[in-house]
């Protein structure tokens, strides 16, 4: 449970490793990885998920088992009908299991090991995280169908994007991050797509 909130009383019980930091959320995934590095030895898939997020321990469970059964390195649960949606391509389709693509949005992404072994200086570098979700796939070797929506289970965006996360970032701005990721990437031309096959 990594905890950006500011109730120093609040435990999670429930947990086996608890960190408290009241900054950024990609600053804190840092900073809990950094403060926890055998979570890296520990375990083959990690879900970063916003706490708006509605989802079962049966969708959960469901998501990493199919990460595994279909070899991939970077992937999200659809979202359902009920969610606030920042991009359509993670809304749910029924006609598939799972649908291939480059893009995995920020707010619930589930990485293998490696790749976020990858990705985990970019946490500390690009504190809202936004933009980041367009050049993940590019920091994988071989990144074809290693990337996925998985249409046969999804959560609930349960909040309108922009929400507390983003306040605690002070000064600097989403639109700082997305600039920045957008040229040190040369994203200039990246939009989500989605590859069927």
């Amino acid at each position: 449970m990594s905890y950006f909130g500011s109730d120093g009383q609040k435990t999670f019980p429930e947990a086996q490793y608890v960190h408290r930091w009241p900054g950024s959320k990609m600053t804190g995934y840092w900073q809990l990885l950094t403060d926890y590095p055998e979570l890296l030895e520990k375990y083959d898939y990690f879900w970063i998920c916003d706490d708006d997020v509605a989802a079962t321990a049966e969708t959960i469970n469901r998501m990493f088992a199919m990460m595994a059964e279909y070899n991939l390195e970077l992937c999200q649960p659809s979202l359902s009908s009920e969610s606030y949606l920042g991009h359509l391509v993670t809304l749910q389709n029924s006609s598939f299991v799972l649908r291939y693509t480059t893009f995995v949005e920020v707010m619930c992404p589930a990485l293998s090991n490696g790749l976020l072994r990858r990705v985990m200086p970019l946490f500390a570098k690009y504190p809202s995280g936004c933009g980041m979700d367009l050049a993940w796939a590019r920091m994988m070797p071989e990144p074809k169908f290693k990337s996925a929506i998985l249409d046969t289970i999804s959560v609930t965006h349960t909040r309108p994007i922009g929400g507390p996360l983003y306040k605690s970032l002070g000064v600097r701005t989403t639109q700082d991050d997305i600039a920045a990721i957008s040229v040190d990437f040369d994203l200039s031309s990246a939009q989500p797509q989605t590859l069927i096959d």
